[in-house]
């Protein structure tokens, strides 16, 4: 049985040739989540989702979202993971600008 018709899909946040990244809702607890939709029907696309889902699953840090599930289905894999509303450009997630420097390479150093 699916595990995406715990979902009810509200937009579809972005689209690359690797992933559609959609906002969705919970059925069950009703929560917005951010899940990754990735198509797996060539290896190295299967990889690097997995990779992916392995580091995002072992970070525990308020600059990184927050890792909560993945699934495969056919030929793809999901990914749920904390839905980000803002940009991480707009967002007031740090107090001076020598964190902001910081974490903003600390970011861009993990992807």
């Amino acid at each position: 049985m699916s595990r995406w018709v715990d979902f009810y899909e509200v937009e579809k946040i972005a689209e690359s040739a690797l992933v559609t990244a959609f906002k969705a809702r919970h059925t069950t607890d009703g929560l917005l989540y951010c899940i990754h939709r990735y198509d797996c029907s060539n290896r190295h696309i299967r990889q690097t989702a997995s990779k992916e889902a392995r580091y995002l699953s072992c970070i525990s840090s308020t600059n990184v979202i927050r890792y909560f599930s993945c699934w495969r289905e056919e030929n793809h894999l999901f990914l749920q993971t904390e839905l980000c509303e803002r940009p991480l450009d707009k967002a007031h997630l740090f107090k001076s600008g020598r964190e902001k420097r910081q974490n903003t390479i600390f970011v861009k150093n993990i992807v």
